[in-house]
């Protein structure tokens, strides 16, 4: 029987937690939990917790651990997801959506045609990694994955280090996705890169396929942004967890 998973923040250093603010208002107002339910705790790190609700007073959840084990649900590959941020309910999505296909790593850009450009990231950051946490609470996750302060398209391109990166953009000459992954054997980090609305310009694909980014088709259709990267992702995943054939 699944149970309700509600975060704490690293490994706990005794059997009973107290619960934060947020997680505790989910536990009492959302899942109108109680004194002796069961439910499972994760710390971001790779450990679920069995555990049983021991108390709730005054916003304030308290529970019990019995039982610790790691648990993985994290792909075999280190996946990265660079994009160009978009506006707040758009960009919610594809944090959303990304972490629960499995990204490893949240790689915010910035490119010639970004319209959206924090002023304050570290508060931004914040509100991003709730989304996150969610999102690992809802499909299983024990490992959050890192979101990245944004950087200039060309300073990411420079530190650049992967076995595949992928860029996606309408070219005539861009390939498919089966075909540049199953040129790359068995790869044990792979980069997607996605632009903004307004697409990659001409001198950001020429540097990216300097780099050694593979240029590739996500179809016929013009996508959204946050349809684009789900796309891409979701391509990937499923191209390599059957095997990498054109």
């Amino acid at each position: 029987m699944e149970h309700d998973r509600y975060y704490i923040e690293g490994r706990p250093s005794a059997d009973v937690v107290e619960l934060s603010r947020e997680e505790s208002h989910h536990l009492i107002h959302v899942r109108r939990g109680k004194p002796g339910d069961a439910i499972t705790l994760f710390d971001g790190l790779g450990n679920e917790y069995a555990a049983e609700i021991l108390k709730v007073h005054k916003g304030a959840a308290v529970a019990r651990i019995s039982a610790t084990s790691a648990v993985s649900r994290e792909l075999p590959y280190r996946l990265t997801l660079a994009f160009a941020p978009t506006k707040s309910a758009a960009m919610d999505d594809i944090i959303r959506q990304a972490t629960e296909i499995g990204v490893s790593i949240l790689q915010p850009v910035y490119c010639e045609n970004s319209v959206v450009r924090y002023k304050d990231f570290p508060a931004k950051s914040e509100k991003l990694r709730r989304t996150v946490i969610e999102s690992c609470k809802q499909c299983g996750r024990n490992v959050l994955p890192v979101i990245q302060a944004p950087a200039p398209f060309p300073a990411f391109l420079a530190g650049l280090r992967a076995s595949i990166v992928l860029i996606a953009h309408p070219a005539p000459d861009a390939q498919t996705i089966p075909e540049c992954l199953a040129a790359g054997g068995n790869p044990d980090t792979i980069v997607c890169l996605v632009g903004p609305e307004g697409g990659f310009t001409d001198n950001e694909i020429r540097l990216a396929s300097s780099a050694g980014a593979h240029i590739v088709t996500l179809g016929p259709t013009r996508l959204r942004a946050e349809t684009a990267a789900i796309a891409m992702l979701a391509a990937v995943t499923t191209i390599l967890s059957r095997g990498a054939t054109p």
